[in-house]
């Protein structure tokens, strides 16, 4: 596997359609295969932009590594916002500064990726303040799945 690259990027806002949930790195695909969030979003037919979206509001220290899980907000990324309700929020990632990397490959990989950015950004000076998200692009054959990591900056 080739060394994570970290960059600095200012992000746009991204939508999603999501039901909470808790959940750490290692169960995100689990609970996100356990949400109705993908029958809603087509049954209401919001446009998705074929990436998916796991995030983490207010995961300070470790909180995507352990037990009890911290708030998880995953679902499709969508194209414009629409009207939550119960059945179906909307959310959006933050704007802003953010740490940034991106890899090719299978999921359980991730960790390795997070714990780069998170060295980077104490190597470098750069606090993160909890907010944490995962754009990924699914295919069934591993090799092909792409990752991107982002850890907003304070």
């Amino acid at each position: 596997m080739a060394a994570t690259s970290i960059q600095i990027v200012d992000c746009a806002a991204r939508h999603l359609a999501y039901l909470p949930r808790h959940g750490t790195i290692y169960s995100l695909f689990s609970v996100a295969a356990a949400t109705p969030v993908w029958a809603t979003t087509d049954a209401r037919g919001l446009p998705r932009t074929g990436w998916v979206i796991g995030y983490f509001p207010d995961a300070p220290g470790d909180a995507i590594f352990t037990e009890p899980p911290p708030e998880l907000r995953i679902g499709p990324e969508i194209q414009d916002p629409f009207t939550g309700d119960i059945l179906l929020r909307h959310g959006e990632t933050p704007a802003g500064r953010a740490a940034y990397t991106s890899f090719r490959g299978p999921h359980g990989e991730v960790e390795i990726h997070h714990r780069a950015i998170r060295a980077w950004c104490e190597d470098h000076g750069e606090t993160f303040t909890g907010a944490i998200w995962e754009r990924y692009v699914w295919n069934a054959d591993p090799a092909q799945q792409v990752t991107e990591l982002y850890y907003l900056l304070a």
